[in-house]
Formats: C-alpha cells, structure tokens, sequence
C-alpha cells in the first residue's frame, strides 16, 4: 500500500510538471508548486497516520479487538519494517488481550528489540514476558525476558503488573513464599506510579487495574491473606466479582 501510494503521488508531480512546462510556466515556479504539493502531502499523510492511531488505540480500549487488528494492520503497511514497528506492536497489544496468544508471539517475532529505542524495549520484552506466562509454555524463557524487561535496578512502575504474572506462575507452581515476595513489592513499586509519564505509551489504566486486581485476588485467595492485602482491592467491589467479571470485561 505504501509503494503505491508513493507511485500515485510521483505520477501526480510528474503529470502536474508536465503541464505547467508545457504552458512555459518558469522552472522556478513549478519546483516551488511541486514543493508545495509534497509539504502538503506530507502534513495529511502525517494527520492521517497520527488519528488512524488513535482511533485504534480507542478500539483498543473499548475491547473491539478486531477492529483494532484491522486499524493496526492497515497503518502497518503504510511503512517498511523497521519503521512500522509501533503499529505492529499495538497489533500484537490487541491480539494479547484477545487471548490469540500464538498470534502474539507470532506479531513480537516480526519485530526486531534491537532497532527498539531503550526506553521501549523494556515493554517488548515484557508483552513478550507475559504472553509467554499466559500461555503456560516456556517458563525459562519468560523468566529470562522478564529479567530483560525489568533490569537489575528498581522495578518500572509501569512494568509493575508483570511482578504479578510472576506471582501466578509462583501461586500455579505452589511456591508461595516467592508469590508473597512479589505481592509485596508490587504493592511497593505502585505508589503513586500515575504520576509517572510516558512519551511513547500511553496507559490503558482501567483495563491495566482490572488486570491487575484479578492477578492480586487470585494470588491472595492462594496465599489465604485476605485481611493483610484487603486495602489493594479497596477500589473494586470484591475480588470474587473481578475473578467472575474479568472474562466478561475483556471481551467486551
């Protein structure tokens, strides 16, 4: 789509070019009209790229999937990889909260996490992390991407949630010391992490707080610590509604 695209708009010059040559318009005037049409062209094409995104970021949000996969994937072909590594990571964002986990993995191959800039290879590596636990396969590879996604200082705030896939996959292998440890830090690591900004991301936090809320109930209906966590839940009803609803909320 983009070579033709790029085909269409030369075509469009050269016609325009020939033209005003043809009426004896001075070549200084014709490259200042030709100029004109590429900045022009270069402003809506930038415009359409900018709310494409955000309408797809919306579909993502109200948990319309498909159409954000499809939103995605047409401003994916729009540029060459590497530079369309942002839209296929929204796509492969979609795809993991749809639950098509194989086409997660699938989409995160496609992308290359050394052409990523430092400060986002870190949520590749996570998606990659979670996808991974999710699907209950390849535990050590999920633990060597969590250690690249997490680095050896403190915890990103915004990286937090990925303390609690570890908690599950600690609470489904009955190693509830590790999952009490992490419960604990995650609770640590989140103040007041809606403080913190971000230039390249922006934060879902109302899917991210049901996400993590079910993560944080099962865990602690594991470790039987009702009391001790209860104020983490105070946001939500209860946390047998989110275990109940949190099926229901993704897919809707």
């Amino acid at each position: 789509m983009r070579d033709n695209l790029r085909t269409i708009f030369f075509l469009i010059l050269f016609c325009i070019g020939f033209a005003l040559s043809a009426i004896h318009v001075p070549l200084s005037s014709i490259l200042i009209v030709i100029l004109s049409i590429s900045v022009i062209y270069i402003v809506v094409f930038v415009a359409y790229v900018y709310r494409a995104t955000a309408i797809g970021l919306k579909l993502l949000k109200t948990g319309r999937y498909d159409d954000a996969i499809e939103r995605f994937t047409k401003l994916e072909s729009l540029f060459k990889a590497p530079r369309n590594w942002m839209h296929r990571f929204n796509k492969a964002v979609a795809c993991h909260r749809k639950g098509d986990l194989a086409a997660t993995v699938e989409i995160l191959n496609q992308i290359d996490p050394a052409k990523l800039s430092r400060s986002f290879a870190p949520h590749y590596y996570a998606l990659y992390a979670r996808t991974l636990i999710m699907n209950g396969k390849e535990f050590e590879r999920a633990d060597e991407l969590t250690l690249r996604a997490l680095g050896d200082g403190d915890v990103p705030p915004m990286l937090a949630d990925l303390l609690l896939y570890k908690c599950y996959q600690a609470c489904v292998a009955n190693n509830l010391r590790l999952a009490h440890s992490l419960v604990a830090q995650f609770s640590n690591v989140i103040k007041n992490r809606k403080d913190q900004k971000s230039r390249l991301l922006k934060h879902d936090w109302e899917y991210k707080n049901v996400l993590e809320n079910y993560l944080l109930g099962f865990s602690t209906l594991r470790l039987e610590r009702w009391r001790r966590h209860r104020n983490i839940f105070s946001a939500q009803p209860s946390i047998r509604m989110l275990i109940f609803t949190l099926p229901e909320r993704a897919n809707s």
